[in-house]
């Protein structure tokens, strides 16, 4: 019987593990291209977003809504290609918990009575992406994995 379990434990593991990569493509690139949008979406208006951060207790307002806006592009942009994509996950993880700390507080509060309500804000996707892309790495599908095999096949051709 445990042969029986061990078995379809490591055979489930193995389908598992085809998906891995394709579904990290497809999370890194909607919420990577989801954040650009978000950015350019702030610069269209940062006037408007630096006086929703300055409503939120956010300090120098101006300046942090231009590095938001720009992280989100920018972060968003690597995110979705894969390009230093654990390194990235880091300011955009910050980005979602700061969302969460100002305009989402309610919901921290409750996350303990009722989480559906963490969940259901709009960061949470886009946190949860970054998180599980800074974990797990971007997959082998990315610019990530190509500079990497690149890497590698230089090193082997210099130790020959």
């Amino acid at each position: 019987m445990l042969r029986f379990l061990r078995f379809f434990n490591h055979l489930f593991g193995a389908i598992g593990s085809i998906f891995q990569s394709p579904l990290l493509l497809l999370l890194r690139l909607f919420f990577g291209i989801g954040f650009m949008i978000a950015g350019f979406g702030k610069l269209q208006d940062i006037s408007k977003f630096s006086d929703l951060l300055l409503t939120l207790h956010i300090p120098y307002p101006e300046m942090m809504a231009w590095i938001t806006a720009l992280t989100e592009i920018i972060g968003g942009f690597f995110l979705a290609i894969g390009l230093l994509s654990r390194m990235v996950s880091i300011p955009l993880i910050a980005i979602m918990v700061v969302a969460y700390a100002t305009a989402h507080v309610d919901s921290i509060h409750a996350l303990l009575t009722d989480p559906r309500i963490f969940v259901s804000q709009a960061p949470f996707n886009f946190l949860l992406t970054a998180l599980l892309v800074l974990a797990f790495g971007p997959g082998v599908l990315s610019v990530d994995a190509l500079l990497d095999r690149k890497g590698r096949l230089d090193e082997q051709k210099l130790a020959k």
